[in-house]
């Protein structure tokens, strides 16, 4: 109904190590969504992304999105980063994601989006995020976290 909301939290960080044995770090994500009927619709699902599913979903995003809501995203925080592994760089990219998440949570026009959907957790299966190697990805971020 139109007490509908959606809760986006990055909960924690954790190390990955993909195919080639480059570390990474994952983000966390607990999403919460209610349909306004009561605690009992409360559906939570915790996902986990890396950066670089930020940055394909940020692309997702803009080239879907109206003129005036993409001019208005929160920019991601730049991928050129040195250390992409040093605490200093997470925790900003952390604050800097989140910021993120929240206005796509928070705009009607973006948060019903198929790719925000996916990127949620969602059961939609949306072709345009998904990479040869990114669907067994995605099938892993869906575990609990």
């Amino acid at each position: 109904g139109a007490d509908a909301w959606c809760r986006v939290r990055i909960t924690h960080t954790s190390r990955g190590v993909d195919a080639r044995t480059h570390e990474f770090t994952l983000y966390h994500i607990e999403v919460e969504e209610a349909d306004g009927d009561g605690d009992d619709d409360l559906r939570r699902v915790c996902v986990s992304h890396r950066f670089s599913d930020f940055v394909a979903l940020d692309a997702a995003v803009r080239a879907a999105a109206s003129h005036a809501v993409a001019a208005s995203l929160p920019p991601l925080p730049t991928s050129l980063t040195l250390n992409k592994l040093s605490t200093s760089v997470v925790h900003a990219r952390v604050a800097a994601l989140q910021q993120y998440l929240t206005f796509i949570s928070m705009t009607a026009e973006l948060a019903q989006l198929a790719c925000v959907n996916h990127f949620f957790g969602g059961l939609l299966h949306y072709e345009g995020l998904a990479t040869a190697e990114g669907d067994s990805e995605a099938q892993r971020a869906r575990r609990a976290c």
